[in-house]
């Protein structure tokens, strides 16, 4: 079957909803009044097994998918599986950035941790505010590029010959 990115994150999704509403249902069906009418725990626990078995295998394809599609980032082409990994190490390093840029950390009784002796020991920066926004500016360039090349691989038709069109919403 032919899918993109896109249809198979939809895919995964729609499936995990309606895991999640079985899965809530679990506990009440153990118990159940003689005029009440409810799902068996047998049967849902079925439709629970069916659901995490298919979802298994959509992010198999997930899996497979993100490996056979290329982007061009930086000047070198990386799979989209490494271009979402890489993702996340760049909103971190934004974050510290940003921290240089916005001033000292407070420990955690909001006391200042930059002066060890009122008056006479007091730690200075060692990286400006400048350099600091400069690091936040270009990180945040790395990630907004980073996130629409990989808007833009998502929508990439590939052949996934072991997804069925009954897995896909």
């Amino acid at each position: 079957m032919i899918l993109t990115g896109y249809k198979l994150i939809e895919s995964i999704k729609m499936k995990q909803i309606e895991l999640n509403s079985f899965r809530s249902q679990y506990e009440d069906s153990l118990y159940a009044f003689p005029d009440e009418e409810k799902m068996k725990p047998l049967e849902l626990l079925e439709k629970i097994n069916k659901l995490e078995i298919e979802i298994a295998l959509l992010q198999t394809g997930q899996s497979f998918y993100n490996m056979a599609v290329q982007i061009e980032f930086n000047g070198n082409y990386i799979h989209l599986q490494n271009a979402i990994n890489l993702l996340g190490g760049l909103t971190r390093q934004s974050q510290m950035w940003n921290q240089a840029a916005t001033g000292e950390k407070r420990n955690r009784y909001s006391l200042p941790t930059l002066i060890r002796k009122e008056g006479e020991i007091a730690a200075v920066p060692t990286i400006t505010k400048e350099q600091a926004l400069n690091g936040v500016k270009t990180a945040e360039k790395l990630i907004s590029s980073i996130r629409s090349h990989i808007a833009s691989a998502n929508t990439t038709p590939v052949e996934i010959k072991f997804i069925d069109q009954s897995l896909v919403s």
